[in-house]
């Protein structure tokens, strides 16, 4: 599944990114339903107030989703689309609809699903078997990789090898770009407090053992589903029970990355150029430069400390003979 749209981004550790905005979204995410018709997915209820985009996304924040009309995503009171998909924002990190008391109050983190356990915990395998799996929307996520000598870990963006084509005669220039969205397993479930309420929709992205090459970068990687064939499989909790779906997730080469700098370590910097690649040796070098500078911006009594001189400076000394 291909899809052309401006920015778009996540985090393994994780941070997403999404900088489309609500009203192009859906013409991103175009699809042919079963009749081979192309469908534009609507957003749930009409309603994307909670998706904000931004350069840089944390967990607990609101992110686009796909999900299936039949997979009850929907409210009960509400009638079934005759879209076979619709968007809806919600919140990453799921909260299980078991859980009593505020959503704040649950006490584990559930940004990721690893898929060697996902069915052995009550949290996870309750959403499954109510056929609440999703897509998680990114044009790519970042990860943080392990630096030699334990210092500040390197941030890379990571997204689809695949280049898109621009389509000739395209009038919507916000549609442009040379990257197909990213696409990621997820599952979601729904957290109400009485029939009043509004329900909290939450989820968590389904994450896998990585293999060479993008092990170099780090041990784990997002289910990517690569291709419109397998979002569709994924979506289609009532034809494709949750046990074969699993089965469809495995690691994929479809990936490529690029270090980036380590400004998006802070989720509140969310300047454009978090995913601008950057030149790892410059970067090594600028920082070198930095420590020498700041050697040289430190007071004349450290230096001569750090220098090895044996003599105590002289506001010392006068104090000791006081």
């Amino acid at each position: 599944m291909y899809y052309k749209t401006t920015v778009l981004y996540v985090h393994v550790c994780y941070f997403f990114g999404s900088t489309l905005d609500p009203d192009v979204l859906p013409k991103a995410c175009q699809y042919k339903d079963r009749n081979g018709n192309k469908r534009q997915p609507k957003w749930k209820n009409n309603d994307s107030s909670q998706y904000f985009p931004s350069y840089n996304i944390s967990p607990q924040s609101y992110t686009p989703v796909l999900v299936s009309c039949k997979s009850g995503a929907q409210s009960t009171k509400q009638e079934i689309s005759d879209d076979e998909r619709e968007l809806q924002a919600m919140k990453w990190g799921l909260v299980p609809s078991w859980h009593r008391g505020d959503p704040g109050s649950f006490g584990y983190k559930m940004n990721n699903a690893r898929i060697e356990s996902i069915t052995e915990k009550k949290s996870f395998k309750g959403a499954l078997e109510r056929g609440r799996r999703c897509v998680v929307l990114a044009e790519g996520f970042y990860e943080w990789q392990e630096v030699k000598g334990g210092g500040q870990k390197q941030p890379y963006f990571i997204y689809f090898k695949e280049k898109v084509k621009h389509e000739e005669n395209n009038e919507e220039d916000e549609m442009k770009s040379d990257r197909p969205l990213l696409t990621m397993a997820g599952i979601f479930d729904v957290w109400q407090p009485s029939s009043e309420e509004e329900p909290l929709y939450s989820y968590s992205v389904i994450t896998l053992e990585a293999k060479a090459p993008f092990r170099s970068i780090h041990h784990r990687v997002p289910a990517v589903l690569k291709d419109e064939e397998a979002v569709r499989q994924w979506l289609d909790g009532s034809e494709i029970k949750y046990e074969q779906a699993l089965k469809l997730l495995s690691p994929d080469d479809c990936l490529d990355w690029h270090p980036v700098s380590k400004a998006v370590n802070n989720s509140r910097y969310k300047e454009p150029d978090c995913t601008k690649e950057i030149d790892l040796s410059l970067a090594e070098k600028k920082a070198q430069r930095g420590k020498i500078t700041n050697w040289f911006k430190k007071s004349p009594k450290k230096r001569e400390t750090l220098s090895g001189s044996t003599e105590e400076p002289a506001t010392k000394k006068e104090k000791l003979e006081q």
